[in-house]
């Protein structure tokens, strides 16, 4: 190939004068790498390439022509179109020339795998021009960057003169409105200053509105709380008065109802020594005496068991093994006495022993069944069930009729409630409760669309009894379950 022409070798100090001089060649605009010539000329971006290829085209013309003259290829042609093309267009184009200039190049002037100093040679161009490209690019970029920060600080400099001027006009004019309108100006601001000294007042009558405001409304809250306070203390005394009498009233019926009994007996066993040499019509009289006496005994006794509950002390029972078939059928050949128009059913099935007291079992199976004969349909009959319940014995009494109100459920087992059994104080619910929770069993109400059943629940032995009441102490005040 002749000749070797290393770049560094043509690129002296008069080479650097030329690029530096070159660097400040047309400045680009900051957001695009183009020259506002190349954007005019050749019409932005796409000029700028076709300049770029121009430049390698022209540096590859140059090299060929001096081919012969300097017996060899030289690159700095090549070199100079790169740069040419990157002052000119930017990255891009620089970056594209140097592409061509070494495409053209390697296929012009070099053999078809070149080694040693030419791939060198071609090495070391493609590299240094891409950083002079960057290097252009990069300093075309601050340079842009520096002219619009100069150009923008010229702008605001400008504005600011031009606002000074116009303000400078402005504070003429005004100067030679005040000096014609001195007066009107006087009377203004002593307008303004009235307004604003009425302003003032009117703010200072707004403020004292709202202090005295919060004042009648810290007067009107201490007053309800005042109010609040009483009607709670009124409250709390008519609480307490309420209680107070409710226990004179109990103290009242337990007296009344502990000193009615002797008269009572009185007059039963009078009736009945009277009915002993009585005629039959006196013996009738006399013995619908000595039922209403046996009532009113009766009710006596549930306003004392009554009052014992409400002491603390609990309806007292007396047990022994009995059979709770024969206790029903003695309650009920009174309850027949009584009603002898009605249906009642008695069926006892299996073991039916346990320790019990007779009495009061008698007492809740005549409220039982006395409440749904009340209760009940009238042609329809009563039936009392006795069954064996597994450790115990199980009392079942079921009427047809009418579902209990689903708003008596809560108040079902409470005492005075008002619907119980015939000629009582709406205790007998209340008793049988109390009697079988005494005995340590549980009751229960069933009512559907076409009957309503009560069951009570009995344990079977006496040490059964005891553990039970202990299991039901905490919770003493639901003795009863409803189910409607």
């Amino acid at each position: 190939m002749g000749a070797q022409w290393p770049l560094a070798g043509h690129c002296g100090v008069a080479g650097e004068r030329s690029l530096t001089g070159m660097l400040v060649g047309p400045t680009p605009r900051p957001r695009r790498n183009v020259s506002p010539r190349a954007e005019s000329v050749f019409g932005g971006r796409i000029g700028a390439y076709g300049v770029a290829i121009l430049t390698a085209l022209a540096g590859l013309a140059l090299t060929a022509l001096a081919v012969k003259p300097l017996a060899g290829p030289f690159l700095i042609p090549q070199f100079a179109a790169v740069v040419g093309a990157g002052l000119y267009g930017g990255f891009g184009p620089g970056l594209l020339t140097m592409v061509l200039s070494c495409a053209g190049f390697y296929a012009m002037f070099l053999p078809p795998a070149p080694e040693g100093y030419e791939a060198h040679r071609l090495a070391s161009f493609a590299i240094l021009s891409v950083c002079f490209v960057w290097l252009t690019a990069r300093m075309r970029r601050a340079k842009g960057e520096a002219e619009t920060s100069q150009a923008k600080a010229e702008a605001s400099q400008y504005r600011a003169e031009a606002a000074r001027a116009e303000a400078s006009e402005t504070e003429a004019k005004l100067i030679d409105a005040q000096q014609e309108g001195l007066v009107a100006v006087a009377e203004a601001s002593q307008a303004k200053a009235e307004a604003a000294q009425a302003k003032a007042e009117a703010s200072q009558a707004r403020a004292e509105a709202a202090e005295t405001e919060a004042k009648l409304l810290g007067a009107q809250q201490e007053r309800l709380m005042t109010v609040a306070e009483a009607a709670q203390a009124r409250a709390e005394a008519a609480e307490t008065e309420a209680r107070l009498i409710g226990v004179q009233q109990e103290r009242l019926v337990t007296v009344v109802s502990h000193d009615l009994r002797s008269p009572l007996n009185a007059i039963t066993v009078s009736a009945q020594h009277l009915q002993l040499d009585a005629s039959e019509g006196q013996a009738k009289v006399l013995s619908r005496i000595v039922n209403s006496a046996r009532r009113m005994e009766s009710m006596i006794h549930d306003l004392l068991d009554f009052a014992r509950v409400r002491h603390g002390i609990g309806i007292p029972v007396q047990l022994q093994p009995a059979r709770l078939g024969e206790i029903c059928r003695s309650a009920l050949e009174e309850v027949r006495t009584a009603l002898p128009n009605r249906a009642i059913l008695l069926d006892v099935t299996g073991d039916d022993s346990a320790t019990l007291d007779p009495a009061r079992v008698e007492q809740v199976v005549s409220n039982l069944v006395t409440n749904a004969l009340k209760h009940g349909a009238a042609g329809a009959p009563v039936r009392v069930n006795v069954t064996e319940d597994g450790a115990g014995v199980r009392l079942e009494v079921t009427n047809q009729g009418a579902p209990i109100p689903q708003h008596l459920a809560p108040t079902l087992f409470d005492p005075f409630r008002p619907g119980d059994a015939a000629g009582s104080f709406g205790l007998g619910l209340f008793i049988v409760s109390e009697v079988a929770r005494a005995h340590g069993g549980t009751v229960s109400v069933r009512s559907g669309e076409e009957r309503t059943s009560f069951t009570v629940a009995f344990p079977r032995r006496a040490t059964d009894i005891a553990v039970a009441a202990t299991a039901c102490a905490p919770c003493c005040a639901q003795s009863a379950t409803t189910s409607l």
